[in-house]
C-alpha cells in the first residue's frame, strides 16, 4: 500500500548557473532561495524584506521597473524607531538616516539586479491586506492593530495587478507559487478561502 500523493512536477523550462534569479515573497521563498544559494546559483531575494501580500509586491517591481526609489519622506517613526511601511522590519533602526540608506542601498542592489534578471519566482503568501492612512502596508512593524483595516483581495484585483508588469518583463520566465504556510489567526475556513484566492488567482495568470 502506498501511503504517499505521488505529485507529478510539470517542468517549467531551464535554469542553470548562467540564470539570474530574483525571489520575492513570503517566508517560504526565503527557504527556496537558501536551497538555490547552497547550489551556487545566482540570486537576490527579497529587496523589501519578507512580503506576504501581492499588491505589496507588485508595487516593489513597479517601482524597480520604473526606478522609482523610495524617498525620505516615506520613513516613519514610532517609539524611537524608524521603519518603512513597504519593508520587513530587518530595515528598521533607531535613526531615520540609517533606515533610509539601508532601504535605498537595497532597491539599488535590486535594480542593478533585474537587468539581467532571465527567472522571477514570486511565493505569495497571504490575500489579506492590511491598509493604514489609505495605503497598503507591507509589513505592520507591531503598530497597534486599530490603526490598520484590513480586507481580502479577490482574483481580478491579484490579475489585474500583475499581468501588466509580467507584459513589462517579458524576456523574463515568471514561476509564481503560494505558501503551504497555513495562517490561523481566524480559523481553517479563513485560511482555506485565503489560499484558494491566490491558488486561483496564480492559475489565471499561468495560464
Amino acid at each position: 500500500m502506498d501511503l504517499q500523493t505521488k505529485i507529478e512536477v510539470k517542468r517549467m523550462g531551464n535554469i542553470n548557473h548562467s540564470s539570474h534569479i530574483m525571489l520575492i515573497g513570503s517566508c517560504f521563498t526565503e527557504h527556496i532561495s537558501n536551497q538555490l544559494e547552497g547550489l551556487r546559483f545566482q540570486t537576490l531575494t527579497n529587496p523589501n524584506g519578507i512580503t506576504y501580500n501581492p499588491l505589496s509586491i507588485a508595487d516593489t517591481f513597479n517601482r524597480l521597473i520604473d526606478g522609482r526609489g523610495y524617498r525620505r519622506e516615506e520613513i516613519h517613526s514610532r517609539n524611537g524607531m524608524f521603519f518603512s511601511p513597504e519593508h520587513h522590519g530587518c530595515f528598521s533602526s533607531a535613526s531615520a538616516e540609517e533606515t533610509f540608506a539601508k532601504v535605498s542601498k537595497s532597491f539599488e542592489t535590486a535594480s542593478m539586479f533585474l537587468r539581467k534578471t532571465t527567472h522571477i519566482i514570486i511565493t505569495l503568501g497571504s490575500s489579506v491586506v492590511y491598509e493604514h492612512g489609505g495605503n497598503i502596508w507591507n509589513n505592520c512593524h507591531k503598530l497597534p492593530a486599530k490603526e490598520f483595516t484590513t480586507r481580502k483581495l479577490n482574483v481580478d484585483e491579484i490579475v489585474e495587478t500583475f499581468s501588466p508588469i509580467i507584459s513589462k518583463l517579458s524576456n523574463v520566465q515568471f514561476i509564481f507559487t503560494v505558501s503551504p504556510i497555513r495562517y490561523m489567526n481566524d480559523h481553517q475556513h479563513s485560511n482555506g478561502v485565503n489560499k484558494a484566492i491566490l491558488l486561483l488567482a496564480t492559475d489565471e495568470l499561468t495560464r
